[in-house]
């Protein structure tokens, strides 16, 4: 089936409270701390289909994402609807897994080099087969640096 998607990430630095406090400790009030937020709104013609025992949406990322070039798929089992995959083809790929609680390591191959990377999933609020919409909360680090907190979420319009 045909359908619109709006997909929404946000991006920022996320500074565990044990390492902000070293930072910020005598000299700077944690409240008042900068946080770098990115903020990509998209839209997006996509294919949702439903095969009765597995759900998958495809759309074409544009070029305001960064990832022009790419096919995505979003899929997960309908039995299992808090362990969602995301897997990118074409100018970037990379099969990224996202099940709450739990850590996932990846590889994003770039046209300029591969990159290693976690994902830890907080949340994933799949209501996709209900009311269209799902929110996947998760932590990226690539080469041991500071995490960034990303929220992905995608809103499907039939």
């Amino acid at each position: 089936m045909k359908c619109k998607l709006k997909i929404t990430t946000s991006q920022e630095e996320y500074i565990p409270p044990q390492l902000g406090e070293e930072l910020y400790n005598s000299t700077h009030d944690m409240k008042n701390a900068p946080a770098e937020r990115d903020y990509i709104e998209i839209y997006a013609d996509g294919e949702l289909i439903d095969d009765g025992n597995r759900v998958y949406i495809r759309y074409e990322e544009g070029e305001t994402s960064g990832l022009g070039g790419s096919v995505a798929e979003l899929s997960f089992d309908k039995d299992s609807l808090k362990d969602v995959n995301l897997a990118r083809t074409g100018a970037i790929s990379v099969i990224m897994c996202f099940k709450e609680g739990f850590r996932h390591t990846c590889v994003y191959n770039t046209e300029i080099m591969p990159i290693e990377m976690v994902i830890y999933t907080k949340r994933v609020d799949n209501r996709i087969l209900d009311i269209g919409y799902i929110e996947i909360t998760y932590l990226i680090e690539i080469g041991g640096s500071c995490a960034q907190k990303t929220v992905m979420k995608m809103e499907i319009k039939k």
